[in-house]
């Protein structure tokens, strides 16, 4: 469970039950609902590489 300290920002991934259970109670901590990761689907990336033309390589 996230919880976020309310005064620095920082937010915390706390496992402890024991401790899930006192930062519950204290002003000073918020629980931080974390969305579900949207997938971005990316274009293709083209790779092209630096080939010498047949066409060149004839005319010389």
């Amino acid at each position: 469970m996230w919880f976020k300290n309310r005064e620095t920002g920082i937010q915390w991934d706390v496992t402890d039950e024991e401790l899930i259970k006192r930062l519950e109670k204290n002003a000073n901590y918020e629980i931080v609902v974390l969305e579900k990761a949207e997938v971005i689907e990316s274009p293709q990336t083209v790779i092209t590489k630096n080939v010498k033309s047949p066409e060149k390589e004839q005319a010389k």
